[in-house]
């Protein structure tokens, strides 16, 4: 059996796609479509995927995958569309930028673009490295807390906490923060 670099496919993807589809079946969950993977490639080894219950179907087609080349996000964002037997529901996972809000400002946009494409109803579930837009639902954890570089990164350039890439995501975007 040829190496994976040998069979023309990048070693990144091919290892991606074989941890997904063994932790789809470790769990007994689904994760391909259209006969791949529904994976989107990250920077490094940071990739995000879906994963789903068997019985569920992924309208043919509708997997997109924002990845660090050529899209430019940080890590990656997966989408796709579910039948649910009637209404159709729109997915994705998505990890944004760990260091810097700018560049997850910027991964905002894509994902605004990924969701926001058609009528289709959708969610996304994600790690967005970041605060949320509402001050009184998500307030501001760092007042007292002397400065690090662990958390100096939620910080724009006056030392104030920086909550843009929320309230992008939340004001054109029409999305909301789930709330427990």
């Amino acid at each position: 059996m040829p190496r994976p670099e040998e069979a023309g496919e990048p070693v990144q993807r091919v290892l991606a796609e074989r941890n997904v589809r063994r932790l789809a079946d470790a769990v007994g969950l689904c994760c391909e479509a259209d006969g791949q993977p529904v994976l989107a490639l990250g920077g490094g080894i940071h990739h995000t995927a879906l994963l789903w219950r068997p019985g569920l179907d992924v309208v043919p087609g509708s997997v997109r995958r924002f990845e660090r080349v050529p899209d430019g996000l940080w890590h990656s964002m997966v989408a796709a569309v579910f039948d649910l037997g009637g209404p159709r529901l729109r997915v994705g996972s998505v990890q944004f930028s760990p260091f810097d809000q700018a560049w997850g400002f910027s991964d905002a946009a894509q994902i605004m673009r990924a969701m926001n494409s058609d009528d289709i109803p959708g969610l996304v579930g994600g790690d967005v490295n970041g605060i949320g837009g509402d001050a009184d639902y998500d307030p501001n954890p760092y007042p007292e807390v002397p400065w690090h570089p662990d958390h100096a990164y939620q910080l724009d350039e006056h030392g104030h906490l920086d909550r843009r890439v929320a309230r992008r995501l939340e004001g054109p975007g029409r999305m909301r923060a789930a709330r427990a």
